[in-house]
């Protein structure tokens, strides 16, 4: 967990993060199963190179941000990880404000 994204383009230069190189040298040789990030206040999920298989790394949106605003309105996830070292399973449900702004719904279902 960390609070910029670590893929370059995602956010502007000067609010990039800094090491992005580094970052990913260091996801490749020391493994990691998944990266969540802030900062963007963005619905996103970019890949980085894994040991064995790519690592998923997802933002979200701001979780006060309401309807109507230049971001996505609020929202938040939720993962479900089951299994063990080398055979993890991951999945994400992210739920979102609702556009009358009273609730929340489930708006996307991935698994990684």
């Amino acid at each position: 967990m960390i609070h910029h994204p670590p893929i370059r383009g995602a956010a502007s230069m000067h609010k990039r993060m800094l090491g992005i190189r580094r970052f990913g040298a260091t996801i490749t040789a020391g493994g990691a199963e998944l990266v969540l990030h802030g900062h963007t206040h963005l619905n996103t999920v970019y890949w980085l190179k894994g040991q064995v298989k790519p690592v998923p790394v997802v933002g979200i949106a701001s979780a006060s941000q309401g309807n109507g605003g230049k971001k996505p309105p609020a929202a938040f996830n939720l993962f479900s990880i089951s299994g063990g070292p080398g055979h993890w399973n991951c999945s994400r449900e992210r739920f979102a404000l609702t556009p009358d702004g009273r609730s929340v719904a489930l708006a996307e279902s991935t698994r990684f």
